[in-house]
Order: structure tokens, then C-alpha cells, then sequence
């Protein structure tokens, strides 16, 4: 939970950053983690330079425009509330050979490197057998989690003005063990518009608060470690005491999630948006487009030491890391936008 998405519209072009440009609200630069999905009105793809032109080389990616909900004229107010509940079960597409088979495999590997001695001997593989197989590494480290998520909306609209009012609340568990991790959300949205004869006024204003948290290591690394291990090896003993094997000679990933440490991250997040529109005839008019977004983001971490049997160390209980950010986001544009129809057959339309 709290992970950044991959979008791709255009391929993989660079080594770099393939990810396309994202604009919310006519504002060039959001991030759609922070977004509310009951928020979204519409969401539109750019794909082609021509349309992406707009904006750029920004735009080299391609160009994702996300509108929010707004009220509608003449609505009488209207209350709504919608949510889920359930539970993320973690699901493998693939699934280990037994103990024993893996020993073979690799007597196997070892016969075929050109090696004169055996990994393991027939009777070794005899015991693997009548032993059966521990618990797989990354089943163990995996549980279901919970997820819920909340929405209320007010919105409405007169003649002249109209209206859209949100909460949200959104709380997913992580599907790691150990010490409760995942993310809260909590989303607030106004977005109003106000017209005066030929002007028409939008304004909106979003705050968003995620409170996160996770394990102190690499979640890639975690679940490598834990796929590649034989099923002939126990991550923790009778005792409690994390075990190491000749797979994994430094630390197992059960022993992390149990006690190798934290992230806490806490962000609050403002994003505020002003659009005036005059419509100097009905083909042509103009725009004004004023926005900005405040970050304030945290972050305490904690790496615990943990150590290992017969061999190998996890962290040091001195590793802290305690980090504040804070941002400013300013955006101004001004567009002149001219459309003509003639004769219902042809079409003129001009955007500066």
C-alpha cells in the first residue's frame, strides 16, 4: 500500500522516465495517488504528439488529463455516500518443486557444471522425502488483508452557481506479516463554479493526508529472497531464533518483516485551483488558469538490528532516519481559444 503506479502509454523509449504527463483540472503535474477515485469525472488519453502538443516536451510520453467531479446547474442538493470492504488474498502463479525434487535438481546442475561431488547424497534425499516440505518461504511471509473505503459527496447547483462537496476515507492492510503495516488516506475536495454573464469562475480546492506504513527493507527483496529458497529449510526455529541456510547466508525475509524495523511516512498535501472565462463572442473566448500545490511530507524510519542463525546480521539499532520535505507548485496559464463552424460542414478551431 502507498506504492507508486506504473502507467505507459508510448513504450519504453529511455532508460530514464517513461511515465507520461499527468494533468488534473487543466494543473500540469499531479500524481494520481493522491487523487480520490470517486473524484474522478472523466479520465482522457493523449497519446498522439499532435494533441499532446500543448504541453511540450513534457508530453513526450504521452499526456493523461483527469477532470473532477463538478455539481450541475439547476440540481436540487443531493447526498451520496458509496463504499467496499473486503480482503486482499495474496495469489502465486507459480509454486516450488518438493524438497526432495529441488535436491535432485540440483545434484542435476552440479553433474552438468562438470563438478566430481553431489550436492546431496542419496540418503540425504531419501530423508528430504520421508521429512516432507516446511512451509514455503513466501507464503510465510504473506497474509490476507483488510481494505475498506469510504466516500460521501454533497453537490448541487442553481442557475447561476453549482456546487461538489467530498470526503473520503481509505484504509488498505498491508499482506506482509508482522508488526501492522499500510496506508490511511484521507481526502477533501470543494470545487464550485459561479458565473456572471459572460464570466464564469471555477474554483477548487483539495487536501489530501496518507498516513503510511512499512517494512525498513526492499520489498523486491524480500519476495526474491523468499520465492528462490527449497522447501527443505525452516525461516525460524522451535525457539524463535531466525535461521540462515545455504541459499540465504545473510538474513531470511520473515526475520525483517518480524523485527528488522519501520517507515512511518506522513504527508499532507494542499492543492488549490482558480479559472476565470470570458467569452468575448460565442466563437471566441479566453482563459486564465491559476494553480498551485503545498507538500509537506515526512518521513521517520527505524532499521533494528536482527541477527541470525548460524550466521548473518540484519540492520544496526543505531540506523535512524528522520526526514521533512516541503514544496511549493506554482502554475499560470493563459489560453485564447477560437471555434467556428461553418455551414455544419467545416470546422475552425484555433488554440493558443
Amino acid at each position: 500500500p502507498g506504492a507508486q503506479m506504473n502507467l505507459n502509454i508510448r513504450g519504453i523509449s529511455t532508460l530514464g522516465n517513461n511515465s507520461p504527463l499527468i494533468v488534473i483540472d487543466g494543473i500540469v503535474g499531479g500524481d494520481l495517488n493522491l487523487i480520490n477515485p470517486s473524484d474522478i469525472e472523466s479520465i482522457s488519453v493523449l497519446k498522439d504528439a499532435g494533441s499532446a502538443a500543448i504541453y511540450g516536451s513534457r508530453a513526450n510520453n504521452g499526456v493523461i488529463l483527469v477532470t473532477t467531479k463538478k455539481g450541475k446547474k439547476g440540481e436540487a442538493m443531493k447526498l451520496t455516500y458509496n463504499g467496499l470492504a473486503g480482503v486482499n488474498t495474496p495469489h502465486f502463479f507459480m509454486k516450488p518443486v518438493s524438497g526432495y525434487q529441488n535436491a535432485i535438481l540440483r545434484n542435476e546442475s552440479a553433474y552438468n557444471a562438470g563438478k566430481s561431488s553431489v550436492v546431496y547424497t542419496p540418503e540425504q534425499i531419501a530423508e528430504f522425502e520421508a521429512n516432507g516440505d516446511e512451509e514455503w518461504f513466501s507464503e510465510e511471509i504473506v497474509q490476507p488483508a483488510w481494505q475498506q473505503n469510504h466516500n460521501l459527496s454533497l453537490t448541487g447547483g442553481n442557475d447561476q452557481s453549482t456546487y461538489f462537496l467530498s470526503f473520503g476515507y481509505m484504509d488498505q492492510r498491508s499482506n506482509f506479516v508482522g508488526p501492522d503495516k499500510g496506508q490511511k488516506r484521507y481526502n477533501y475536495r470543494l470545487n464550485m463554479t459561479n458565473e456572471f454573464g459572460k464570466l464564469k469562475l471555477t474554483s477548487m480546492l483539495n487536501y489530501v493526508r496518507r498516513e503510511t506504513t512499512d517494512h525498513s527493507s526492499s520489498t523486491g527483496t524480500l519476495m526474491v529472497d523468499a520465492n528462490r529458497v527449497p522447501l527443505i529449510y525452516k525461516q525460524k526455529d522451535s525457539l524463535g531464533r531466525y535461521l540462515t541456510n545455504d541459499v540465504l547466508q545473510q538474513f531470511n525475509s520473515l526475520g525483517i518483516l518480524e523485527e528488522g524495523g519501520f517507515r512511518k511516512y506522513d504527508d499532507d498535501n494542499v492543492f488549490g485551483n482558480l479559472q476565470a472565462e470570458f467569452s468575448i463572442t460565442d466563437d471566441f473566448k479566453i482563459r486564465g488558469v491559476f494553480g498551485g500545490a503545498l507538500y509537506s511530507n515526512h518521513v521517520y524510519g527505524r532499521t533494528m538490528q536482527v541477527n541470525f542463525l548460524p550466521k548473518g546480521v540484519y540492520g544496526a539499532n543505531r540506523n535512524t532516519y528522520d526526514e521533512s520535505r516541503k514544496s511549493i507548485d506554482l502554475n499560470t496559464q493563459f489560453i485564447a481559444e477560437y471555434n467556428k463552424t461553418i455551414a455544419e460542414r467545416h470546422s475552425i478551431n484555433v488554440l493558443i
